[in-house]
């Protein structure tokens, strides 16, 4: 009874549970969601694949039948889709020793999705056609119908790791009690444990370790432990972990992870011995009792927040993933080798084992040599503060492995500490392959407690191909410290510093030579020149919304060698302009090496609230890159853009814009008073064509009512001005240019149409670096005016608008908008002429069309108009009757009903079982609406790239606030912007283009929903596992709403809709077509699976959509074969992503199109019929005749009670009779069985045509023993019998068949078999006439007094009837 359970990304899913089979089809979807995916878990991360025989005793276990693993990085890498696609993969039990070799096989496909990537869809019918094209290769053998998996040759390999050794390892036991009455000493039990592709771990033995310090802890193992791997493997990490043994649950201390292709590629297979240096979080356990309740408590806090959900446990995060960790925690010698034969012949091969390393068997460890450490500890800044009253004195530790060395004490002024100090860590041994040695430490040790809370890592060796070790030639350089979040000594957003460290690591004997060198260079540090340094700060863009209204309150605070200065506050903006300067006069700073030692300048960003100032961020500006100038007016250099950041590089947002200006005084005294550092500007004119908001959301709760915006433009200018003395001075002054469009609820309050153009003179920079963004504030009008809140925000930027900066300048993307003369547009176009004389049209379409317009104007009542039951076309389709359409929408699909009636029932046998022509190919014909339709890989906006309005967020919200971001898309502002030189240029679009912009028309939209693939599972079984969903269709445009929830699919992942949803619309206006797929549920909401927008606008005034497929337009009369004959323009099938804003991940794909016509065009064109054929309910006849060679299933009697159990997929199993105690494997049963099954596109049985048989030992006592399995492709057969609307028998016999065709049966005796053992005996169940015999009855009535039997492969035994073409009875003996 298979169930298969799959486990990734620490989440398991099981799909459902098959009772009773060895061969079967799951069809099952499971989606595996994981948010904030670090680069080195997902390295780590495997898929496992396990099939069970499920156990229905809720009592007991499954069992094991085989597993499969796969790396995460392997599906990855594997192609440009991500994705492991209909692999047959084998299944190997690695947890019983019993089961040796493969247990099965399974077909899978699994993709991995990243941040905006999309799901790869496979054309079904491109499949099914290779399929198809397959089975013609072989000729349609009969032999070529059984299903058969690949046989993958599976041998067993080892993967040996001799464990020698550790060194260093931390103290995982503290000690408990004091004195001589300790209970327990300080020290590690520790224990190795092996794993590969997810199995069971293999377990050392405990070697138990006392000692106070991790120099004691050195345990020795000498033991190899052997893991099977089965061949080949599509997994290769190798999980080797140390850890500490205790009562109740034991610690992890370290992973090393190797890869098993890496080991296959080294000479021998082999590591060879050598070290591997393990590295995790910081461990506290010590002598001292209390220090150790202490840890105990912070652990179990850390474990409750972990467990609530609160925190990350950083803890097992660091031990996990030593990529990231904190502290070096020891080292191991080992060896990594792969061996084809397993040492102890006495375990089973797929059985883990471990040997003990005999004593004469000692391995030399790696050569080491001595290598020397040195670092020049200059200073740091922006370094945490722990204490409000008193400044704690802070140390700075440098380790590697075992050796340290640490800094005297230095006191913090302001964040900002002087060490000044040369640390050398001398002649310390490491193995002479510079790739075992340890990675460098860096610590900020804070002195009261002397524990390492901010940390940075470094590796020793700079390359490493060559293995080039750091040397002592690098220069000094800013390291920005990371928080050690398994202390948690800072608070959160605290920036944990930067340290200006020089530092060198290589041979002692290349650093004994440097070393006089490098203490003079320290003293040439502190050796400082008086300067005045000038902070020029300009202007920030792209803050954070730190405010409900999605706007800030900014301001910055510089921080220079200890002192602070603060800018003016700019309310309201996300754009503030400064413009300012500061000076720090006659401050002394090194100039060694181009001011490399000397402080940076560091600048920390702020909101103001009434309370407590928020912190947004903060960024540093190093002297290296100052401007250096002779005197205080010299002219200055570009500045440049610094990006905030909060704790680390790119977690921040926004940018600013400064510079530093660096005077040396040489003993004078230089002029504090500052100069405007305004750009030169000029006049200009911003144009702005606004269209509309679109999709405004709700504000409190309450809908729009009059919306409005406000435009704003915020610039600087250098005017002349008396300072204190009454000398004139450029000095900056702040200018706003303002401007509104007027209040707009037409179409609606939430979709505004403005339609305005509007100049706004303005004066901008010459350059366009700072240049500053355009502000727009949504307002609503309430109360009659008395309240205008702002209800969205957005930012317009005009760097790439200002037309004299030909380096950023970019041109607006007018030339995509529809020709305003084109004939589309015209009232009379001619698509409504036809040259037809009224005669030649054809009658038929002629009334069909009535009949379409009769049924059309019934539903103009409704707002929409969905695809509805088709009307009864029988008369329509007389004409048409030989027509080659096979199943291309509902017209089509009409003419393979049955039209005779029950006279059809009453033909002869020979008339009903046809005789196909199977060199016709039955995959799916191209429906009439798909042929000359491209099909896109994704949007169309994917393809389009551009679109012909520029269109920009709305938000509102804020970020950093209490209950975390609440900062959103509230709607969109759709327009053009432009900025020229005089007010008296022409407009950016053509008059008439104009006219039609401003002056809004009514338009008919048909959207054409095909197919949703890879839904979301939203529902939850009974053991809370994500479940299959409930999907249907919801979507809106505007005030409009379309819902079809009543036509819900149940439990599906892929879904037909096929169908038509026609609106009214208004362009410009509501344009915003959001289709959602939704979740069915019983109780409570549906839930919301994914949701697409198509922008109206941009497709209707965008020329490339609307020439698109206009070569397969049709007008009456133009097509020769057919002059009734109409089709619109072909507009391409867009395969569209469905998205939660909750989720980075697409949710599923929609496949549609949509099409936009003028109403008198609609009415000329009508919508293509996109329903899919009817469904129709066929019989699967089957006989089953006898047994032969059939192995005694009871060995002591030699006999077997034998019966048969059959299926087609997707029905119920049936069963025959039993043949009780028949020997030598030979049963008769001439047993007929009949199965209805659902042909039609995407039925299960369609899909998945397989034809189960089962033959087994019937037992009274116990259970029933299957004999054998076997499946028949019935797939070509089917399509057969839906696509022509056939009657099918399959093992026809070959001599009637012939004599049937040649009309030699002429009697009785001829349609018999040559010997009674050719055929059963069978009732004649067909209504058949009595004065109307035929070679079919003679067929199904075999002559009386023959013994039945079937050795003969030519009998009848299977066959396919149409359900209205089959008769009432249901067992034949």
């Amino acid at each position: 009874d298979p169930v298969v359970y799959v486990t990734c990304f620490g989440q398991k899913q099981h799909t459902i549970t098959i009772k009773g089979v060895t061969s079967c089809v799951f069809d099952d979807l499971l989606i595996f969601n994981k948010k904030d995916l670090a680069k080195e878990e997902f390295e780590e991360e495997m898929i496992r694949i396990e099939c069970f025989d499920s156990n229905l005793n809720p009592l007991g276990s499954n069992t094991m039948i085989g597993a499969y693993t796969i790396d995460a990085t392997m599906v990855y890498t594997m192609n440009k889709d991500h994705e492991l696609y209909r692999r047959w993969v084998p299944l190997v039990d690695d947890q019983d020793a019993g089961d040796v070799g493969v247990q099965g096989y399974m077909k899978i496909s699994i993709q991995i999705i990243g941040p905006g990537e999309k799901l790869k869809i496979h054309d079904e019918d491109e499949e099914r056609a290779k399929e198809v094209a397959k089975e013609a290769a072989v000729g349609g053998d009969v032999g070529s119908l059984i299903l058969t998996t690949p046989t993958i040759r599976k041998e067993w390999q080892y993967i040996v790791v001799s464990v020698l050794k550790f060194e260093g390892l931390p103290v995982m036991d503290g000690k408990v009690g004091m004195g001589i009455a300790a209970v327990k000493k300080a020290g590690t039990d520790a224990f190795c444990k092996l794993s590969f592709a997810g199995g069971k771990s293999l377990k050392s033995k405990t070697v138990t370790v006392h000692g106070a310090t991790s120099m004691q802890i050195n345990p020795e193992f000498n033991v190899e432990m052997w893991y099977p791997v089965s061949i080949p493997t599509m997994t290769q990490l190798i999980k080797f972990s140390v850890w500490d043994e205790d009562p109740t649950s034991s610690e992890l201390i370290a992973y090393i992870y190797e890869k098993f292709n890496r080991i296959e590629r080294l000479g021998k297979k082999t590591t060879g011995v050598r070290w591997f240096n393990m590295y995790g979080a910081q461990e506290f356990k010590t002598e001292k009792m209390i220090s150790n309740l202490k840890k105990g408590a912070v652990q179990i806090y850390n474990k409750a927040n972990q467990a609530a959900g609160l925190d990350i446990d950083w803890y097992s995060y660091y031990n996990n993933v030593p990529d990231k960790a904190t502290c070096f925690k020891g080292r191991a010698l080992l060896q990594f080798r792969i061996e084809s034969k397993r040492a102890n012949l006495n375990k089973p091969e797929n059985l883990p084992f471990r040997l003990k390393l005999p004593a004469s068997s000692k391995v030399k460890e790696p050569p080491s040599t001595h290598y020397m450490l040195q670092a020049l500890v200059i200073c740091g800044t922006e370094l945490p503060h722990f204490n409000a009253i008193t400044s704690e004195k802070l140390h700075v530790r440098i380790s590697i492995g075992l050796y340290s060395a640490t800094t005297t004490s230095a006191k913090n002024e302001n964040g900002l500490c002087r060490w000044n100090q040369h640390v050398i860590i001398e002649r310390i041994s490491f193995p002479t392959d510079v790739h075992q040695i340890p990675d460098i430490f860096i610590y900020l040790i804070r002195e009261s407690d002397m524990k390492p809370i901010c940390f940075k890592r470094l590796k020793p060796v700079t390359n490493f191909k060559t293995g080039e070790l750091i040397g002592f030639d690098q220069k000094a350089s800013w390291n920005p410290l990371q928080e050690d979040k398994g202390i948690n000594a800072l608070y959160d957003g605290v920036f944990p510093g930067t340290l200006l460290i020089k530092l060198g690591f290589g041979l002692a004997e290349e650093g004994e030579a440097v070393r006089d060198s490098w203490k003079a260079h320290l003293s040439a540090v502190a050796i400082g020149v008086p300067h005045q340094v000038r902070v020029h700060v300009y202007q920030c863009r792209n803050l954070p919304a730190a405010d409900s209204n999605g706007l800030t309150d900014p301001f910055l605070e510089i921080n220079f060698m200890g002192k602070k200065v603060k800018t003016v506050v700019e309310k309201k903006t996300l754009f503030p302009c400064y413009y300012t300067t500061f000076v720090f006069d006659n401050v002394t700073i090194p100039q060694l090496e181009n001011y490399l030692y000397a402080p940076q300048v560091t600048y920390h960003l702020y909101d103001q609230d009434f309370e407590k100032n928020q912190y947004l961020g903060m960024c540093s500006y190093p002297l290296t890159d100052g401007i250096q100038t002779a005197e205080v007016n010299d002219e200055l250099s570009d500045p440049k853009w610094i990006d905030f950041f909060k704790e680390v590089q790119g977690d921040g947002q926004g940018s600013l814009l400064t510079s530093v200006q660096l005077i040396a005084t040489n003993g004078r005294n230089l002029s504090l008073e500052v100069q405007s550092i305004v750009p030169e500007t000029r006049d200009a004119v911003v144009e702005f064509i606004v269209i509309g908001i679109r999709d405004l959301a709700p504000f409190n709760f309450q809908p729009m009512q009059y919306p409005y915006i406000d435009i704003e433009l915020a610039t600087f200018e250098s005017v002349k001005k008396k300072n204190k003395k009454g000398v004139n001075v450029m000095t900056a002054v702040k200018r706003k240019y303002k401007c509104s469009t007027k209040p707009s609820k037409h179409p609606d309050p939430a979709n505004p149409n403005f339609l305005e153009r509007i100049l706004l003179p303005v004066t901008l920079p010459l350059n366009s670096l700072f240049s500053t963004p355009l502000q727009i504030n949504a307002r609503d009008t309430r109360l009659g005016g008395y309240l205008t809140p702002v209800v969205g925000v957005c930012q317009i930027d005009l760097t790439t608008k200002i037309p004299w900066c030909p380096l950023t300048y970019k041109p607006p993307q007018t030339d995509v908008f529809k020709k305003g003369s084109d004939a589309r547009d015209a009232t009379d176009g001619d698509v409504i002429k036809s040259n037809m004389e009224p005669s030649e049209i054809d009658q038929n379409g002629i009334e069909l069309q009535r009949e379409l317009a009769k049924r059309s104007d019934l539903m103009q009542e409704d707002d929409f108009i969905v695809t509805p039951q088709p009307i009864n076309v029988d008369k329509f389709l007389q004409d048409r009757i030989n027509d080659d359409d096979h199943g291309a929408g509902v017209f089509g699909a009409l003419t393979h009903l049955d039209k005779f009636g029950k006279s059809r029932r009453k033909k002869l046998a020979d008339d009903v079982f046809d005789d196909p022509d199977w060199t016709q190919d039955d995959g799916d014909q191209p429906p009439a609406w798909s042929i000359n339709r491209k099909k896109l890989e994704a949007e169309l906006e994917v393809d389009l790239m551009t679109t012909p309005f520029e269109t920009y967020p709305l938000t509102r919200g804020q970020k950093n606030f209490l209950l975390g971001t609440t900062v959103k898309v509230v709607g969109k502002l759709k327009g053009l912007v432009r900025v020229t030189e005089k007010v008296e240029e022409e407009s950016m679009i053509d008059n008439t283009l104009m006219e039609q912009l401003m002056h809004p028309k009514k338009y008919k939209i048909r959207f054409y929903a095909l197919k949703a693939y890879g839904l979301a599972a939203m529902d939850m079984d009974i053991h809370g596992n994500p479940a299959k969903s409930d999907p249907y269709l919801k979507i809106s445009l505007g005030k409009k709403k379309f819902s079809d929830r009543e036509n819900a699919q149940d439990d599906v992942t892929d879904v037909d809709f096929y169908k038509m949803i026609e609106f009214d619309a208004e362009l410009p206006g509501s344009s915003q077509f959001k289709i959602s797929v939704m979740d069915k549920n019983t109780i409570g909401f549906d839930a919301l699976i994914g949701t697409t927008i198509i922008d109206l606008e941009d497709r209707w005034f965008d020329n490339r959509w609307q020439i698109w497929g206009e070569e397969n337009k049709r007008l009456p009369g133009s097509d020769p074969t057919d002059k009734t004959k109409v089709r619109w323009q072909t507009k391409p099938i867009e395969r569209r992503a469905l998205f939660q804003p909750s989720k980075s991940a697409p949710q599923g794909t929609l496949e549609c199109w949509v099409d936009i016509l003028k109403p008198e065009i609609a009415s000329a064109f009508p919508p293509d019929d996109v329903a899919l054929p009817p469904t129709q309910i066929f019989e699967v006849r089957v006989v089953i005749w006898k047994t032969k060679n059939v192995p005694a299933m009871d060995s002591f009697e030699g006999m077997s009670d034998l019966f048969v159990k059959c299926w087609p997929e997707g029905c119920a199993p049936q069963e025959t009779d039993t043949h009780w105690r028949c020997k030598k494997g030979k049963a008769s049963f001439n047993w007929r069985l009949k199965f209805d099954v659902e042909l039609g596109h995407s039925t299960r049985a369609m899909k998945f045509p397989y034809f189960h048989l089962q033959l087994w030992d019937r037992d009274i006592i116990k259970w029933n023993d299957c004999a054998g399995e076997g499946v028949i492709d019935l797939g070509r057969y089917y399509r057969k019998a839906y696509k022509r609307n056939m009657t099918l028998k399959l093992f026809d016999s070959k001599k009637v068949a012939k004599a049937a065709k040649t009309g030699q049966v002429d009697g009785e005796e001829d349609a018999l078999p040559e010997d009674e053992d050719d055929a059963p005996e069978e009732d004649d169940e067909e209504e058949v006439k009595a004065d109307d015999p035929g070679p079919a009855s003679r067929l199904l009535a075999p002559s009386s007094g023959r013994e039945p039997d079937s050795d003969d492969e030519e009998d009848h035994g299977i066959g396919a009837i149409p359900k209205s073409a089959k008769n009432s009875s249901s067992k034949a003996s």
